[in-house]
C-alpha cells in the first residue's frame, strides 16, 4: 500500500468518539442524559428485572451455601480436635503398654537367665517339656555351649 493510500484511509472513530459525536435530530450534540435514555429505550425493562431477580436468587443461594460450608468447616474442626485428643490418648496408652511389656519381657528374661545359671539341668528339662519354649531351650544351649 502506498503512502497516499495509507493516509487517505479513514479509521473508524473509537467508541468514546462516536458517543461524543452523536447528535440529536436537530444536529446538536447529545447530552449524557439523552445518551443514557437512548440506551435504556433499547433495553427491555422486564428482561433487566428478570436478570436482577435471578442474580438476587443466585446471591441468596451462594450466601446459604457459604453459611452451610462455614458450619461444616466448624463441625469438622471440632471433630478434628476431638480426634486429635483421642489419638493422643490412644498413643499414650500404646506407649505405656509397650513400655510395660518391654519391662515384663526384660524381667522374664532376667528371671530365666537366673534360673538357667542356678539350676541348668532343671531349666533345660522344664524348657523341653514345654513345646512353646523350644526356642528358648535352643538359645540357652547355644549360650551354654559358647
Amino acid at each position: 500500500m502506498s503512502k497516499e493510500a495509507a493516509s487517505s484511509t479513514v479509521l473508524p472513530p473509537s467508541s468514546s468518539q462516536s458517543i461524543s459525536m452523536a447528535s440529536s435530530a436537530d444536529g446538536s450534540p447529545l447530552r449524557e442524559e439523552n445518551f443514557v435514555h437512548s440506551l435504556k429505550s433499547q433495553v427491555d425493562g422486564e428482561n433487566i428485572e428478570e436478570i436482577i431477580q435471578s442474580q438476587k436468587k443466585a446471591l441468596e443461594r451462594f450466601e446459604k451455601t457459604n453459611e452451610m460450608l462455614a458450619t461444616c468447616s466448624s463441625l469438622a474442626e471440632k471433630r478434628l480436635d476431638r480426634a486429635r485428643k483421642d489419638f493422643a490418648i490412644g498413643k499414650e496408652k500404646i506407649c505405656r503398654a509397650k513400655s510395660d511389656l518391654d519391662s515384663i519381657f526384660r524381667r522374664i528374661a532376667s528371671f530365666k537367665q537366673t534360673l538357667a545359671n542356678n539350676y541348668p539341668a532343671e531349666f533345660v528339662a522344664a524348657q523341653t517339656d514345654s513345646p512353646q519354649n523350644s526356642d528358648c531351650v535352643n538359645e540357652h544351649k547355644k549360650q551354654t555351649d559358647d
